[in-house]
């Protein structure tokens, strides 16, 4: 809104106030140092309980509107109701809404019963715009709709505000407003039941008569009904930098006298302080702690080695010539500072050169698709929660499994997981065993360890630190909402990053709150951990008794979830069902959840080593396999991949499996994913492939292959930050938006990915070779770094 529509504003108010017999000071009156009746300026300005400095404040403001000598800050205050919100509706059954939740009254036994509610669609908040009102010198705070518990009953509120004078008046006005309007003759059917249930005459005779107008329920119930359904009803607004964060609670709750706006901890983690949160003004400055100096100077040496090493390389190469060329490049620091090149990290990264004749070129292509699934999956669910969506009915149906057949793909994603822990084991086995046969067994388990330990945790470091450290500073340019997502990022990695260097985060509560993803890591990590302890007893005995070892691996690890799921009567992946036992919470959730469980997901990475047995084992011999039985095994791995992913559509059609039926798919889903992926990949590589081995070994896959574990670690951060900047604008949530989003999202990834993954990830790599003598020691220490995912 534009200062010339403010003074219009004020003009249809004056003309629509005159028409019912009054003037505009009625609702807003004149205010000095002496006011005791403020009107409806409480919802502009803090001026009820707030500080003696910011009611002076917030006079002044008031007369520089009313006078229009400065309208900046008022036009920088969101404005309810949002344009289009009351445009399109949907119907809700009233009863389905109310459910039991008023005492003594049965609404399915009422006239109420059949009758529906519409509720609009559009945006119950507000943002305004903050870089306007901070550049006006004003302070851009929040006021959200966040009851206390002991004050959110309906009941209790509508006793409470039928003596309100300050909201009688507020309803008074709202009765000339056309848009409050619209929706009375949306909902004509349901306040004309309401009218005649005699069961609800009790609750009418409490409301106050001035209350019970059709445009004051209206108003109402659609606050009630945004609050339950959507985002909180809200508001940005634009105050004097004189007032604090706590006025804009105070002075709305004494004005409704209910604890309605911020009246709760908005980070009960205690990561950040509604103070943090709720407000931003010009007085922004990051403060530096040892720590984040500490990871700052870091960063600095790590940028003075890359322009060393790319110089050094460019010199090498565009300059010297012949044996001073081959002199320098056998010099130890000539290796250790072009290992920082970014020359040669590019040509790394891109090159297309799959590697020598034991390469499994098909894991390529499917590393990378699968992390284009966990991208989809993760980018539909952070979208539709970190963004101010209008319609969040549509999202519901979402996932709920009501667009098609289709959306099983985005909503039962998890499977993308256990194809990273699939293709890991199956690594780790594959190359394991090999390094055995080359070394007699005697394997070096210490540089086994480090060397995995070294080229996972550098990277991830190196981002925790960069949450730590830089991430705030570049939020504070947005809005709160980003702001508040990376400091309470920033002060997890602070208080949390120790468990995630240790790979323990799974184990402690807010462990995961840093970076979420890096549950995966520590599972992963885990599994790595006590895979010799699998392996090398596969080695030692003949095919039949290690097949055998390795299965008795398998039911310890399958019957962890079939209990869980049996015992505590939970859905899919130990999702809450009804009926499930929330005992669960006490007895297992205080070490870790269901799903970031290591005893529940090894079922994957134990698959994985028995193909790396088998490729081992069958390693340059021919496999015979007949046209009939190759295509036989090749439905079956289909028809077993597609179940799992899309059988589950039956849920949604006719409602909650049976505990059986999840129990059955929790123990048993993950063996038939990866059973499945791994009968591909031993197809692949023993030439009965054909078009999908053509496909996945594509040479266009490789490069983007590489990038996959730093395209994991920071995906969800490109998420989460894309998706709050439009916290500060609604946006009518439909499908193909979320698909625009995802593919976004998916490039975004991929080219911060590629930056990290030749000046940070590459570097070390190579310089792990240089001083640990990488590709020596031992086979297992030559996995990619790209294994992870989710």
């Amino acid at each position: 809104m534009r200062p010339l529509d403010v003074k219009l504003c004020f003009l249809i108010i004056s003309f629509s106030a005159a028409v019912a017999g009054q003037t505009i000071e009625d609702y807003f009156p004149p205010l000095s140092d002496d006011s005791t009746v403020y009107g409806l300026w409480p919802l502009i300005t803090p001026l009820l309980n707030v500080s003696p400095e910011c009611r002076t404040a917030s006079i002044r403001y008031t007369n520089n509107i009313t006078g229009m000598k400065e309208m900046t800050m008022f036009d920088s205050s969101g404005k309810l109701p949002v344009e289009g919100m009351f445009s399109d509706t949907i119907p809700l059954a009233v009863c389905d809404l109310v459910g039991e939740s008023i005492p003594g009254f049965s609404c399915k036994e009422s006239i109420l019963a059949g009758v529906n509610l519409n509720i609009p669609l559009g945006s119950a908040f507000s943002y305004g715009d903050s870089a306007t009102c901070i550049k006006a010198k004003g302070k851009h705070c929040l006021a959200l709709v966040l009851p206390s518990l002991e004050d959110s009953s309906l009941v209790r509120s509508f006793e409470t505000i039928a003596e309100n004078k300050n909201v009688n008046l507020l309803a008074e006005f709202i009765q000339t407003d056309a848009v409050s309007r619209s929706i009375l003759a949306a909902n004509k059917d349901f306040f004309n039941a309401f009218a005649n249930c005699s069961e609800c005459q009790s609750l009418i005779n409490k409301v106050n008569p001035s209350l019970s107008s059709a445009g004051s329920y209206a108003f109402m119930f659609w606050a009630f009904i945004q609050a339950q359904t959507g985002w909180p009803v809200g508001f940005g607004t634009c105050i004097p930098e004189e007032c604090q964060y706590q006025d804009v609670g105070l002075n709305l709750n004494g004005f409704t006298q209910l604890q309605l706006f911020n009246a709760v901890e908005f980070d009960p983690m205690g990561y950040t302080s509604n103070s943090e949160y709720f407000c931003m003004d010009d007085q922004f400055k990051h403060e530096w702690t040892n720590l984040s100096f500490a990871i700052a100077v870091i960063f600095g040496i790590l940028a003075v080695l890359i322009l060393l090493g790319t110089l050094t390389d460019i010199l090498l190469n565009l300059i010297m010539f012949g044996e001073a060329k081959s002199k320098q490049n056998d010099s130890f620091w000539t290796k250790v500072f072009c290992s920082f090149s970014l020359y040669s990290n590019w040509k790394a990264v891109m090159s297309t050169h799959a590697g020598g004749q034991d390469t499994l070129t098909c894991l390529h292509g499917m590393r990378f698709i699968s992390m284009t699934w966990v991208v989809l999956g993760h980018s539909f669910i952070f979208t539709s929660v970190y963004s101010n969506v209008k319609n969040p009915i549509l999202l519901g149906e979402i996932f709920a499994g009501k667009l098609g057949l289709a959306f099983e793909a985005v909503l039962i994603a998890t499977p993308s997981v256990d194809s990273f822990f699939l293709l890991s084991g199956l690594l780790v086995g594959y190359l394991t065993f090999k390094e055995l046969d080359k070394c007699e067994g005697k394997m070096p388990l210490v540089m086994f360890y480090v060397h995995r330990y070294v080229r996972l945790t550098i990277p991830v470091a190196f981002i925790l630190g960069f949450v730590i450290t830089f991430l705030p500073v570049l939020a504070s340019k947005t809005n709160q909402f980003t702001y508040h997502v990376a400091l309470q990022q920033a002060e997890s990695c602070t208080q949390h990053g120790w468990s995630i260097l240790l790979y323990l985060n799974n184990f402690f509560v807010g462990g995961n709150d840093c970076i979420g993803v890096t549950w995966y890591l520590c599972d992963d990590m885990i599994f790595f951990w006590i895979s010799p302890v699998v392996i090398y007893p596969m080695w030692n005995n003949k095919r039949g008794q290690a097949v055998f070892y390795w299965f008795v691996w398998l039911a310890a690890s399958t019957f962890p979830s079939v209990y869980q799921t049996w015992r505590f009567k939970f859905g899919v992946d130990g999702n809450y069902v009804e009926g499930a036992d929330l005992q669960f919470l006490e007895v297992y959730a205080k070490t870790t959840t269901f799903y970031f469980a290591p005893w529940n997901r090894f079922q994957p990475y134990l698959i994985g080593i028995l193909f790396g047995y088998i490729l081992h084992t069958t390693r340059g011999k021919q496999v015979k396999i007949s046209p009939k039985l190759n295509i036989i095994c090749w439905q079956a791995a289909f028809l077993s991949a597609f179940s799992i992913v899309y059988g589950l559509y039956s849920e949604h059609e006719r409602g909650k499996l049976t505990n059986l039926e999840y129990t059955l798919y929790n123990g048993f889903h993950r063996i038939g994913w990866s059973m499945s992926l791994g009968w591909v990949i031993f197809s692949c590589s023993k030439g009965y492939g054909g078009i999908v081995n053509d496909f996945l070994s594509w040479s266009f896959f490789l490069p983007l292959s590489r990038l996959s574990f730093m395209t994991y670690l920071i995906h969800t951060m490109v998420i989460i930050f894309n998706s709050s900047n439009f916290y500060a604008t609604s946006m009518t949530l439909h499908w193909l938006l979320l698909v625009g989003f995802y593919l976004g999202h998916l490039i975004i990834s991929i080219g911060i990915a590629l930056v990290l993954t030749i000046t940070i990830e590459s570097p070390f790599i190579r310089l792990e070779k240089i001083l640990l003598g990488g590709g020596k020691h031992s086979g297992a220490h030559k996995l990619p770094a790209k294994n992870i995912v989710k």
